[in-house]
């Protein structure tokens, strides 16, 4: 009787297991399009990521941090210029309401990237999970280049570069 009471119980863990993976999906409707970093030299100790970030739900969400595996710490920022004079500010959060579309770009919103793990060469490609507070996460990767991917104009924008895995936390 105990042999086969084992692999039920197994097999019911499994299941009870994958569940909140597919209600956990559907938590936030954020993609993120074109991402990449700049290619910086072998002695820099930070780096700044690039993207589209699209909230295709009916609701705001709020982004509220981000990691990789390839850097010890990511802060999201803002660069702006005022009165004549650069400055840069890291934010705690970031609002993004329902069906917009907010760019990471040089000058302006982007991820400061601190401490790489390793260094990268042109073409590398490394892994990036931004966090959101109503628990869910969206994981992408960015890739290394030298300057922004120019987005072919007969495709949707970055439609072969688009990520859209969402899991709670």
């Amino acid at each position: 009787m105990t042999k086969y009471i084992l692999p039920k119980a197994m097999s019911l863990a499994l299941i009870l297991q994958a569940l909140p993976l597919v209600a956990q999906s559907q938590s936030t409707d954020a993609r993120v399009t074109n991402a990449w970093a700049g290619l910086a030299p072998p002695t820099m100790a930070m780096n700044a990521g690039y993207f589209s970030l699209s909230n295709h739900s009916d609701k705001g969400i709020v982004l509220v941090s981000a990691d990789s595996p390839a850097y010890e710490s990511i802060e999201i920022h803002q660069s702006q210029l005022e009165d004549g004079i650069a400055s840069m500010r890291m934010l705690k959060s970031l609002a993004i309401e329902s069906h917009e579309q907010v760019q990471f770009e040089s000058g302006g919103l982007h991820l400061m990237m601190r401490k790489p793990v390793s260094n990268m060469s042109l073409g590398d490609r490394f892994a990036v999970q931004l966090h959101f507070d109503d628990g869910s996460a969206v994981d992408f990767e960015m890739q290394v280049l030298k300057s922004m991917p120019q987005v072919n104009k007969s495709e949707p924008s970055g439609a072969h570069q688009e990520h859209h895995h969402h899991h709670a936390m």
